[in-house]
């Protein structure tokens, strides 16, 4: 019989050819990371090269330096300058508009006259006379807030009857032609000032009230009141006594309404209030709205 020497692989056999460590060790399987053998020495392990790979796929870390994500950015306010400056302006012209309307309501709305208030006016010529000019484009302001009415009135403290009347201009030149008479070239009203130029003369006139050109006139011993519907031409105005003599003594009150116009002014209110409210809108738009970055 024949006997086979064994040759033992442990390590007390020194003639095993045991391995050495880190020899014939199972390398790491795909995705794990390499661990140093046991037993080896306390050194630094540097795995073989080629023996780790990163897994495949969109598990990838990023590339480069490690940015963390940015904090989310407050909102902000982005402003218009030219949207404020044209609201601005709108609020503005509204306001003024709608002003405009109310003073122009309390003053004319409801037939309320603009009256001058009662002042003395007298002369010691024949008549006081007053150039109201060339009127024009009146025609179809009536459609809008009424026909626009003159009023005049003059109330006598010499005792005498006293004549107000309007007409057109030559009519009164031929009428007055030879008398003497004051013609008005100033009129204040705040405070009430009345300037006059004289001209001379001696011829007497008729009564006026016997006269057929006026378009509007009155007369009365204790008050004279005149209202006519202004129209286009070119008119005088004339206080004298009702006999035509001279020396006039008046207290007297000029003024002008408009009878419908009410409608009108509560319509510029209105319109002054819309252009407030889009005139705050486009400036709150201008503002700033918020917006996220």
């Amino acid at each position: 019989m024949t006997i086979t020497d064994y040759q033992s692989t442990g390590p007390d056999n020194p003639q095993s050819g045991a391995s050495q460590p880190g020899e014939n060790q199972p390398g790491p399987s795909a995705g794990q990371i390499p661990m140093a053998p046991a037993g080896a020495p306390d050194v630094p392990y540097q795995p073989s090269a080629g023996s780790y790979q990163a897994p495949a796929g969109n598990d990838q870390p990023p590339a480069g330096t490690y940015q963390p994500p940015m904090p989310p950015v407050a909102d902000r306010a982005r402003r218009s300058t030219a949207a404020l400056v044209i609201g601005a302006i709108i609020v503005v012209s509204g306001l003024l508009t709608a002003i405009s309307g109310g003073a122009l309501l309390a003053l004319f709305g409801a037939g309320n006259v603009l009256s001058s208030g009662s002042h003395v006016v007298s002369t010691s010529s024949t008549a006081l006379v007053a150039d109201m000019g060339t009127i024009t484009n009146t025609t179809g302001f009536e459609y809008v807030a009424g026909t626009p009415t003159l009023h005049l009135s003059a109330d006598s403290f010499g005792g005498e009857p006293v004549f107000v009347g309007i007409a057109p201009a030559d009519d009164v030149a031929r009428y007055l032609s030879g008398a003497a008479i004051d013609r008005i070239s100033d009129f204040d009203l705040s405070p009430f000032h009345l300037a006059t130029v004289g001209r001379g003369g001696a011829q007497a006139v008729g009564a006026p009230a016997e006269q057929h050109f006026w378009v509007a006139s009155a007369q009365s011993a204790t008050g004279a009141d005149l209202h006519w519907a202004i129209q286009d031409g070119r008119y005088q105005l004339v206080i004298m006594n009702a006999d035509g003599t001279a020396n006039v003594h008046t207290t007297a009150s000029v003024g002008v309404s408009l009878p419908n116009s009410s409608a009108l002014w509560i319509l510029v209110i209105g319109t002054g209030g819309v252009f407030v409210i889009v005139g705050g809108i486009m400036m709150a738009i201008g503002a700033g709205r918020p917006v996220k970055r």
